[in-house]
């Protein structure tokens, strides 16, 4: 269709063409000019004018509209030398658009940030036009729009539309057996009174900074929400709900307890693995007490421990030789704490990030995230004290989170993907727990305070039954027994099905047969 000195496109409803792939329409009459609709205040006089670069509501007088039935088909749009002034709007819901050429329009002066929701975009012809605007994207629009230019540009009307703030945040886990030293380590590590409550779950937050004279590579902080997870075999099974992806481990380890305790760091190490996607360079393993071993023993054993753990740990988990540390626990030992600190910050700040919010490989501790998500982490937090002040249960549904986000101006958050987009991001800085699992059908119920959790999960696992149920097998609890236990931690009618499906997806409780 190119070439046919067209002035005009058909009306909407006009349009059949429900497979319509490719379209060029270079090279013709077309105009299109968006205005904004004003009046001017305490008068009823109305007029339109251009609209400016930071406006926010725009009325299109609208000389090219494309149909629904285009633009969820059309993957290559050709609107090259034609008299446009500024991009269509129907073209920001071509979803699976992913060329789109705009060559020789040099009245075209701004890109609207609205482009860049088009995800499947990999290809922008930008010769001959003007833009000024953004002005980050003016540089970008000249010359040949390589792939690496057009995430640039992508990302730049991506934060604008989102507005998009850098957060760096992340989730620190610390795990290990039990008296290992993980809640000493961490006193010392975050210089700090560290919370000595007797609770599944410890949570606090640390800013770990580094200037450049410090020599970590890229200088800045990182804020951590630090969870300490209580050790102990009986808490080794409630503490699987609580890894999760996309947060930095320190799993740390009694030196004292020789070449045993190594091995049965492998099982430590599989178990995050399994609960967070097969991941890598995440794990630092920290082994603690070499200060109570004395005397001419201290060397020996320290290169006698060496040589096994990277045999046991280095040769099946290579990704992790350059992780592991020996901490010094006296006052002495700042020297190794520092090292400590140092290898930590230099592997989160190593992590690279991509999601639909970033179209270049970023550091996941300066990741660029939309801004309603953290306003909603604000009043997600906000939430959570309320529970804390009034002892009620810190549970969240789904109808509930959609309410907060109901609160947020402009949160563009909407779709079940976004939603799950901002409940993630909320799971990453360790502010929520969610626990996603359709086999059990678990999806919705988000958990506020996870050491309330850990005690719900570690009372069914020491439960009895009662007087009239002792007629039942060794290892058989009655159904409603375990629902009453549920119930008593604040699960509700229609969430304590949710608590039970818990119970099987950690493996503290199956069903067994009906009522049992």
């Amino acid at each position: 269709m190119k070439n046919n000195r067209i002035s005009q496109l058909p009306a909407t409803q006009d349009w059949s063409l429900y497979h319509l792939r490719n379209l060029d329409l270079s090279h013709n009459l077309l105009k299109h000019e968006s205005l904004q609709y004003y009046t001017r205040q305490n008068s009823t006089s109305k007029r339109w004018f251009r609209r400016q670069e930071d406006d926010e509501l725009t009325i299109a007088l609208t000389e090219i509209e494309f149909p629904q039935c285009v633009c969820s088909s059309l993957i290559s749009l050709n609107l090259s030398n034609n008299p446009i002034m500024d991009i269509p709007w129907s073209i920001f819901e071509m979803k699976q658009l992913q060329v789109l050429k705009l060559d020789g329009l040099p009245n075209l002066e701004r890109l609207p940030k609205e482009l860049g929701k088009l995800n499947n975009l990999h290809r922008l012809s930008l010769d001959g036009t003007n833009i000024s605007y953004p002005p980050e994207v003016k540089e970008l629009s000249d010359g040949v729009q390589s792939t690496s230019k057009i995430n640039v540009i992508k990302q730049v009307l991506w934060n604008k539309l989102y507005d998009c703030r850098t957060s760096r945040v992340m989730k620190l886990i610390i795990i290990g057996p039990e008296k290992s030293g993980k809640t000493h380590l961490v006193t010392r590590l975050t210089d700090s009174a560290w919370p000595m409550e007797d609770k599944g779950v410890n949570i606090q937050n640390w800013c770990l900074a580094f200037t450049k004279k410090q020599r970590v590579g890229s200088p800045g902080e990182i804020q951590f929400t630090v969870w300490d997870l209580k050790g102990g075999s009986s808490y080794a099974t409630v503490n699987q709900c609580m890894l999760t992806h996309r947060a930095m481990y320190i799993l740390v380890w009694d030196l004292r307890n020789g070449k045993e305790e190594i091995s049965k760091l492998q099982q430590w190490i599989l178990n995050i693995k399994s609960q967070c996607r097969g991941l890598k360079s995440r794990i630092i393993i920290a082994g603690t007490h070499l200060d109570k071993i004395r005397g001419r023993h201290r060397r020996k054993v320290k290169n006698h421990i060496g040589f096994y753990s990277q045999q046991l740990i280095g040769d099946k988990f290579p990704e992790l030789r350059e992780n592991m540390i020996d901490v010094d626990g006296e006052e002495t030992g700042f020297e190794s704490i520092v090292n400590l600190k140092r290898l930590l910050f230099c592997t989160a700040s190593n992590i690279k990030y991509r999601s639909r919010f970033n179209a270049l490989e970023q550091p996941f501790a300066g990741r660029q995230i939309p801004g309603a998500h953290m306003i909603l982490m604000d009043r997600i937090n906000d939430k959570a004290k309320i529970h804390q002040e009034n002892s009620t249960p810190p549970i969240m549904t789904e109808e509930e989170l959609i309410t907060i986000i109901g609160t947020i101006p402009s949160h563009r958050i909407e779709t079940p993907r976004e939603i799950d987009e901002a409940v993630q991001y909320l799971q990453d800085c360790g502010r929520v727990l969610c626990v996603t699992d359709h086999t059990y059908r678990l999806t919705r119920l988000y958990f506020l305070d996870p050491s309330w959790l850990c005690d719900a999960l570690m009372d069914a696992m020491h439960v009895k039954n009662s007087s009239y149920e002792q007629e039942l097998p060794e290892g058989i609890v009655a159904t409603e027994r375990l629902k009453a236990i549920g119930k008593q931690h604040g699960f509700s009618e229609d969430t304590v099905e949710d608590y039970l499906q818990l119970l099987a997806r950690f493996e503290i409780a199956f069903p067994h047969s009906e009522g049992r």
